[in-house]
């Protein structure tokens, strides 16, 4: 598995399990996209504790399907609707494999 977070056109940001389709002269047609996720940085509201600094933020990230009207669990897309793919943050890594895993179990 190559867990990558994929950066498109459209401005999505999307984790998944990416690999690469080339023909023959190793030339990429493809770049697939299983388990497909959009993930959106969200700013939580401010909550003061006793543990808190005013003014500080905290921030979550929300999941939701790439293409939840697909039936396909791996979707093909073109290399050039991609801006860039990175490994992502520690965090999101492990919730998403979390997320994966639970729905494996279940």
């Amino acid at each position: 598995m190559s867990i990558k977070l994929v950066l498109l056109k459209s401005n999505e940001e999307v984790i998944a399990d990416v690999t690469e389709l080339v023909d023959d002269e190793d030339k990429i047609k493809y770049v697939v996209l299983s388990n497909a996720y959009c993930c959106k940085l969200i700013e939580n509201p401010e909550l003061l504790t006793e543990d808190t600094v005013e003014g500080e933020t905290t921030y979550s990230v929300q999941y939701y399907p790439w293409m939840p009207l697909s039936a396909e669990k791996r979707i093909p897309i073109s290399p050039d609707w991609i801006v860039a793919i990175t490994e992502p943050c520690e965090m999101v890594l492990k919730s998403y494999t979390d997320r994966m895993e639970q729905q494996k179990d279940g």
